[in-house]
């Protein structure tokens, strides 16, 4: 619980038997199970999905040990209310938010920066650049993507070293088993999301080892567009579930892709101490009386930025990248209702919920095999419905 960082490891003493653990979120993977006598363990599924029958999931926040078993080590939990002015919540989101990347920014190798364009790359390459002039960013997007546009415009006004790629669709279907291979998920929306950052870190990593990224700031500070239609206890109970979910959306995304291409990822705004003194905040001042979502952001960051990018509306990255509905519109085409129907069943009872997934499942199904056992695959949450 003192590890401040990002890790899953194994330590075995002969004396004291095996220990376990996986960071407070999840951002690395990490898989258990039991066969033939013996724990097997691994941090991705293909070690041991033709191997060991039945395993899941390592929580995250959690070690396990020979001795005691499952042991739980962190939770966001409830948190103490000690930010009461708004002051006090601006300076505290500089200050917690440059220590962060200050810390992310310790590195021997050559470290950059993804840069959507969106306030929250744009705010953590703000913060870099000031510490490290001449940083590198990266961008990508098909030819009528917004995020390349915004992301330009932010380079030149930081003065960053800015590269970017265009993808076509015939790049998307040809790297789509690339894709899931490394995911190692069929979910439509972490699918839909991992494809632009699977080229995003093959355009980064023949230029840098380490990058850094803007992960995990919609769910401290209320991003999401459907988050507006929540009242105050929903919402806090919302933003603690959906950041705890996030090793099965974004931080999966965020952690596979860029070691497909031998980068590692780092997530300023997940860093311990920003976590806790986000979720120490009102709400009030993550979400304004007007609807303004993630306002605590803006106000610490708008000298640090284009006017543009500080007042830009939140856009899921592969809508920005204007690839979001390209396989859904190719899924319709190629799968009659009637074969939806006969295959959106699969292991475990699950239901396959849209032809796009269905596609995605039998790549997964071609890279991995029938596995009659599916629960260590996570998915995106449902939002829930706002009050009427």
């Amino acid at each position: 619980k003192h590890l401040d960082g990002m890790f899953a490891f194994a330590v075995y003493d002969a004396g004291k038997g095996l220990m376990l653990a996986r960071d407070p979120l999840g951002i690395k993977p990490l898989y258990r199970g039991e066969y033939g006598g013996a724990i097997c363990f691994a941090s991705e599924i293909k070690a041991l999905c033709n191997t060991v029958p039945n395993f899941s999931e390592f929580p995250a926040g959690h070690y396990y040990t020979t001795a005691l078993g499952m042991q739980k080590y962190f939770s966001i939990g409830d948190s103490v209310l000690q930010v009461d002015s708004q002051d006090k919540a601006v300076n505290g989101v500089r200050y917690y938010l440059r220590e962060a990347v200050r810390k992310c920014l310790i590195s021997d190798a050559p470290l950059g920066v993804f840069l959507s364009g969106g306030l929250d790359s744009s705010i953590i390459a703000a913060l870099a650049s000031k510490r490290m002039p001449g940083l590198k960013s990266f961008s990508v997007g098909m030819a009528e993507s917004m995020d390349r546009e915004y992301a330009r415009l932010c380079a030149n006004y930081l003065g960053t070293e800015h590269y970017e790629l265009v993808y076509t669709q015939d790049d998307m279907l040809s790297a789509l088993p690339q894709v899931i291979y490394h995911l190692e998920s069929y979910d439509a929306a972490l699918v839909r999301s991992a494809i632009p950052n699977y080229f995003l870190c093959k355009l980064a990593g023949g230029h840098i080892k380490v990058v850094l990224s803007g992960e995990g700031a919609d769910e401290l500070f209320g991003g999401y567009h459907y988050l507006k239609g929540l009242d105050d206890e929903a919402l806090s109970r919302e933003l603690v579930e959906i950041t705890e979910s996030l090793h099965n959306t974004s931080l999966q995304r965020c952690d596979r892709m860029p070691m497909a291409h031998g980068i590692e990822a780092r997530a300023p705004f997940l860093d311990m101490d920003m976590l806790k003194f986000a979720f120490s905040m009102p709400l009030k001042y993550k979400m304004s009386g007007d609807g303004t979502e993630k306002w605590v952001l803006r106000e610490a960051f708008k000298d640090d930025l284009p006017k543009e990018v500080v007042c830009r509306q939140k856009s899921k990255f592969s809508e920005g990248c204007g690839s979001s509905n390209v396989l859904a519109a190719l899924a319709a085409e190629a799968i009659s209702d009637k074969e939806f129907e006969r295959e959106r069943t699969i292991a475990s009872g699950r239901v396959i919920p849209s032809k796009e997934e269905l596609i995605y499942y039998r790549v997964f199904e071609e890279c991995f095999g029938k596995l009659s056992n599916l629960s260590f695959v996570g998915h995106t949450r449902d939002a829930p419905k706002p009050l009427s």
